[in-house]
């Protein structure tokens, strides 16, 4: 063993030593960034769609706090980029999102990239995704990277999506969002989420705005966006057999029942499901095996093949 008194240490510096020594063979085996990359993108994502004004961030946020799992808004991180003056690609985002349409694929992945970097993520069982993919070519982009494992896709009538966008309002000074919309439209009951002060200041004392991209105008270009490019991520999600659909007709009330919907859905998917019959060889076997076994990049066929040899 090493003799602290031969070296001249004190048992002190003797065990300061050990563990600088023991802490630089632990960095030895440090993730490098590709590998981190992969690591974090192995993590099964929750992807969460729907119109501009139907729910899906404030049920992301909630969705988070119940599951642990961090949340991800584009939007929110959009327009915090595009508040910065000093940002070059705050300001093109900035010009792109006051007009109402969508961010380009490229800058969208690099925003992607660099949120999934952040610290709360190593740990996490997974992530929700608020707001991305936005275009079938962005989801294609993300299969490519990440295992989704269920896309929630929640829709309201266009006159509720107009009246809820129209009533929303944010605090100046600590950006919490409100609605001022009082919703009571047939089935539809959606009362007003107000600060306890009032309607027209928030608890801490900010002022209530109105966002850019909520003026009527602008709400009209996202949601005729929304339906060109964004719509269509419900069928290449449905044909991926992961997509479930959910109308939010009481709003918040309604939570409870959404987050039991939506882990009965998950617990569904990721059942072992029973390959019925194939035939990798001249003897057409059959064997029923749980596609849980199989290996990555491995076919039914390859999986009866290693199983019989």
């Amino acid at each position: 063993g090493i003799n602290a008194e031969y070296m001249g240490l004190s048992k002190k510096e003797m065990v300061s030593l050990l563990c600088n020594l023991l802490f630089g063979a632990f960095n030895c085996t440090k993730l490098t960034c590709a590998e981190k990359k992969q690591q974090i993108y192995q993590k099964t994502m929750i992807i969460l769609l729907g119109a501009p004004g139907v729910g899906k961030g404030t049920y992301g946020k909630l969705l988070s706090q119940d599951w642990n799992m961090p949340v991800f808004s584009t939007g929110d991180y959009l327009r915090s980029l595009a508040k910065d003056p000093n940002s070059e690609i705050g300001q093109r985002v900035k010009k792109i999102m006051d007009s109402g349409a969508l961010v380009d694929d490229k800058t969208m992945m690099d925003v992607i990239d660099n949120r999934l970097f952040k610290d709360d993520l190593p740990d996490a069982k997974g992530i929700i995704l608020d707001g991305f993919p936005r275009t079938v070519s962005q989801a294609d982009l993300l299969d490519k990277r990440a295992k989704v494992g269920a896309a929630v896709n929640f829709y309201l009538r266009d006159d509720v999506l107009m009246q809820k966008l129209c009533g929303r309002r944010e605090c100046d000074k600590c950006k919490k969002a409100y609605n001022v919309a009082d919703v009571k439209t047939g089935d539809y009951v959606m009362p007003p989420l107000l600060p306890k002060s009032g309607s027209t200041k928030c608890d801490c004392g900010g002022p209530l705005m109105l966002r850019d991209d909520d003026k009527p105008a602008v709400i009209q270009n996202r949601l005729k966006v929304y339906y060109e490019k964004t719509a269509p991520l419900e069928e290449y999600y449905k044909k991926k057999g992961v997509l479930m659909s959910y109308e939010p007709k009481k709003g918040l009330t309604e939570y409870p029942t959404i987050k039991q919907r939506i882990d009965e859905f998950i617990k569904e998917l990721k059942a072992p499901k029973k390959i019925q019959s194939f035939s990798p060889n001249k003897f057409n076997i059959l064997i029923p095996v749980s596609y849980t076994h199989l290996r990555a990049h491995e076919t039914e066929a390859d999986l009866v093949c290693r199983l019989l040899l």
